[in-house]
């Protein structure tokens, strides 16, 4: 069976022709790709509420710039498909980051249509799931690519949704939302 690929050195797991033989580096691997999926939804984020705020949305969406702006984020996932064997984990790293960097710009136009508050929740309830993932992995052995732990998952991304919605005094409704959309 192939390896994996070389995204994240040193931890990668180890397989075997049926299972991972090694539990740890399972774990090692997912909390790697949590960690990473954070730093990706805090740049995306990042990158949607600054087009926003700038107006720098407003002008790429006029003439040719709605194209770029579209085709941008698809175009770097092109580059990390066919280059994930030949480019270097730093070359995919920061791929990965422009990836979240455009689709963030991509995506501005949210900020028209719903309020900074809800988004905030949003992009924070997710990103705290993955960042509770991500401490759980690095600190038990337990193979978080099963699905009991994406079930599990899913239940802290519902408490985190029932605090903040707790925290910022929101109606039912969005509670109910944001449990449905976790």
């Amino acid at each position: 069976m192939d390896q994996p690929p070389r995204i994240f050195e040193g931890t990668r797991p180890e397989f075997n022709e049926t299972r991972f033989t090694n539990d740890a580096s399972v774990s090692s691997f997912m909390s790697t790709v949590f960690t990473w999926m954070v730093a990706g939804l805090a740049v995306t984020g990042a990158a949607a509420y600054y087009a926003a705020a700038s107006q720098l949305y407003l002008s790429l969406m006029q003439g040719a710039g709605f194209w770029l702006v579209t085709l941008a984020p698809f175009a770097f996932l092109l580059v990390m498909n066919f280059g994930l064997q030949k480019l270097s984990v730093t070359s995919l790293a920061l791929c990965f980051l422009a990836f979240a960097g455009t689709m963030g710009l991509s995506l501005g136009g949210i900020f028209f249509i719903y309020s900074l508050g809800s988004l905030a929740q949003v992009f924070a309830i997710t990103a705290g799931t993955f960042a509770i993932m991500a401490i759980a992995g690095y600190t038990t052995n337990v193979d978080l690519s099963r699905f009991g732990s994406l079930l599990f998952m899913a239940l802290i991304g519902i408490l985190l949704a029932s605090l903040v919605n707790w925290w910022m005094k929101s109606p039912m409704m969005d509670f109910i939302i944001s449990a449905g959309g976790v």
